[in-house]
């Protein structure tokens, strides 16, 4: 059993919190030192000018890179610079205990769980250009080895599609800035490539809408935000659509529920980009040098990390608008950002 369902988790490395009434929790991940640790933050009021605070600091010496929840938000995984994965077990009231410690080769820069949360978590890992896809234990919460892929030079961002039957790796180096698409088989839970797309130079992320028909890729060094098509159960599942010129660089990308609208998190532009789900601009929002972005399940929050300025900040989305609505110290180098399931 995981948290309370009336209860919504938010991860940022080194911090946790809840807001109770509107049921956030939030993680920050930070990599500030060799100490940097997720931690808890609670909230005694719905969405006000400040709802969150911490509630509880995670020792860590692994410096921290991303976080993940299960779907079921009674696991959390965090991939570590360092080579390890740490797997938490999250309890009713939103609170991290230690489970395991997995070692995962040279810097594991990205982690995901799949859909239904008794498949597997995977990792990609930066340094050594592999994939390690590991299956949950159902009876345990253990991640247990199953698969190693290659995945092309320096593997930057994981993901699972919507439906848990594509997956997806974005390769960035100076050569080689792709995106490799695996079947995942229902069966036996292995992973296949299956398409491989290039990306334009600097790719740095990938988001699904809702449904798993639609992903974006935010690109820095070609400049663009490139929307594609997908239908999981053809040969070659993604299609491009569009691409849309855009100022961003190192942009992180998110999909709002229910809105379907798009976001991208630009760091060295120092801004939030909204835009529709035909990728046409709405808003540009001031926000420092954003490098993570997270949306709550209810498509009410956002959550966006400045690591450089070592903070965090809150906005309330309204009819496709972002308002600024509370700054957290997060550590210098926060990195990650995750809001965890509602359970509803």
């Amino acid at each position: 059993m995981g948290y309370n369902h009336k209860q919504t988790l938010l991860t940022i490395g080194r911090f946790m919190f809840q807001l109770k009434h509107s049921a956030v929790f939030i993680i920050l991940i930070s990599i500030s030192s060799s100490s940097a640790s997720p931690t808890f933050l609670e909230s005694k009021s719905s969405v006000t000018s400040a709802p969150f605070k911490i509630i509880q600091t995670i020792d860590s010496d692994a410096s921290p890179s991303s976080i993940a929840f299960s779907p079921l938000g009674n696991l959390a995984a965090c991939a570590n610079y360092n080579g390890q994965v740490t797997v938490y077990a999250v309890n009713e009231s939103g609170n991290f205990t230690l489970l395991q410690k997995i070692s995962a080769g040279n810097g594991p820069y990205s982690i995901a769980f799949s859909p239904d949360g008794s498949l597997a978590g995977v990792v990609a890992n930066e340094e050594q250009g592999t994939l390690s896809v590991y299956q949950i234990n159902t009876v345990t919460k253990l991640f247990e080895p199953l698969q190693t892929l290659k995945c092309g030079k320096n593997p930057q961002f994981f993901a699972f599609s919507p439906t848990g039957n594509l997956a997806v790796v974005i390769n960035n180096d100076a050569l080689t800035n792709n995106l490799i698409i695996f079947k995942v088989d229902q069966t036996t839970k292995q992973l296949t490539p299956i398409q491989k797309l290039s990306t334009g130079a600097m790719a740095s992320s990938i988001a699904f809408n809702s449904g798993g028909y639609y992903a974006v890729v935010a690109n820095g060094g070609a400049q663009n935000i490139i929307l594609y098509g997908i239908n999981d159960t053809a040969p070659s599942p993604f299609t491009q659509i569009k691409v849309v010129p855009a100022q961003i660089a190192s942009a992180a990308t998110a999909y709002v529920p229910k809105a379907n609208i798009v976001v991208a998190a630009n760091e060295f532009y120092n801004n939030i980009l909204v835009y529709d789900p035909s990728l046409n601009l709405l808003q540009t929002v001031q926000s420092g040098r954003a490098n993570a972005i997270a949306i709550s399940p209810q498509g009410t929050l956002a959550a966006v990390t400045n690591s450089y300025d070592g903070i965090v900040t809150i906005y309330t989305i309204f009819q496709n608008t972002f308002t600024p609505l509370q700054v957290i110290s997060g550590g210098y180098g926060c990195t990650s950002v995750a809001f965890a399931p509602s359970g509803s």
